[in-house]
C-alpha cells in the first residue's frame, strides 16, 4: 500500500454512492481503495436528527407518511463522516492506495471520467508520513 489517499467530496449522494463502487479499478499501476471517509462502522445505536431509525437499522419503514429522511447505513457513513459530533456534510469518500505522486487534478478526472464532469466538489489529496 501507498502513503498516499485522499478525501473527495461529491456534489450529491447517489455520485458518492456510485464511487463506493469504483474500489479496485487501477488509476496508475494501483488499485485504488474507496470507502466512506469515516468507514461503515458508526456506532450502531446512534441515528442522526431527522433520519428514520426504522429504515437506518431496518431498512424498512412502516410508518405511512414518515417525514424523516430514508438513509442506509452506508448513505449516514458519507453524509456524517464525523459520525455524532459533526452536522451533515457534502457526501464525502476515503480515497486509498493512490500511486506516489498522484496529483489532485488527476484524482479529479478519474471520478469526473467516471461519474460525470460536475460529479466532484473538491479533492483533498495527502502524504501518510507512516506509510512505509
Amino acid at each position: 500500500e501507498t502513503g498516499m489517499y485522499a478525501f473527495v467530496r461529491f456534489r450529491d449522494l447517489d455520485r458518492a454512492s456510485q464511487a463506493l463502487q469504483l474500489s479496485g479499478l487501477a488509476l496508475g499501476a494501483d488499485e485504488i481503495v474507496v470507502r466512506a471517509a469515516r468507514g461503515a462502522e458508526h456506532e450502531g445505536t446512534w441515528c442522526p436528527k431527522g433520519v428514520c431509525r426504522e429504515f437506518l437499522t431496518q431498512g424498512t419503514c412502516h410508518y405511512p407518511g414518515c417525514t424523516y429522511q430514508h438513509l442506509s447505513a452506508e448513505q449516514v457513513a458519507l453524509l456524517y463522516p464525523g459520525g455524532e459530533d459533526e452536522a451533515p456534510t457534502d457526501p464525502k469518500v476515503w480515497v486509498g492506495n493512490l500511486p506516489s505522486g498522484a496529483t489532485e487534478a488527476e484524482l479529479l478526472a478519474f471520478f469526473a471520467g467516471h461519474l460525470g464532469p460536475d460529479a466532484v466538489l473538491s479533492v483533498s489529496a495527502r502524504d501518510n508520513p507512516d506509510a512505509q
